[in-house]
């Protein structure tokens, strides 16, 4: 059973070596760090209680843009920066866009979280866990989206 999620042997002779773009890499980190200063910001401006309601809701539908997109760019960005040789790699439209879809909505979900003005620990573990599903819908979504053809 666990070869089926190891490699417990010797490597296959046809083993296929990919490499990085470790200047995309780099971008995706610095992606990754500009959608976490955005995202503590907006938990910030959500929570003024000096807000309306609709100003409230605009916070909200900008912010789970803006965080979403951000966590759906990294990710991308950092799969972009992969290469196989012999390889091409491209993307479906349609599932990269429902990636990009489940990343905002999530991220919805957490900014209308965290506006609360008091949190309890159930609110909490539920949203960390709603939160990991949808990450993890985002990303296998996202691989999904991969079109491998072999040169």
């Amino acid at each position: 059973m666990l070869e089926n999620y190891f490699q417990l042997g010797a490597l296959p002779d046809n083993e296929l070596f990919g490499q990085y773009d470790w200047r995309l890499v780099a971008l995706s980190y610095l992606v990754a760090v500009f959608a976490s200063y955005i995202a503590l910001d907006l938990t910030d401006r959500l929570r003024d209680r000096g807000n309306s309601r609709f100003a409230s809701m605009l916070w909200l539908f900008g912010g789970s843009i803006a965080m979403g997109a951000g966590i759906w760019s990294m990710h991308f960005v950092g799969m972009l920066s992969f290469t196989i040789p012999n390889v091409t790699l491209q993307y479906d439209l349609l599932w990269t866009a429902i990636s990009l879809l489940v990343a905002i909505l999530a991220s919805g979900f957490a900014l209308f979280l965290l506006k609360r003005s008091i949190l309890n620990v159930i609110h909490i573990l539920a949203g960390g866990l709603i939160l990991g599903l949808a990450i993890a819908s985002m990303h296998y979504t996202g691989m999904a989206a991969m079109l491998i053809s072999l040169d």
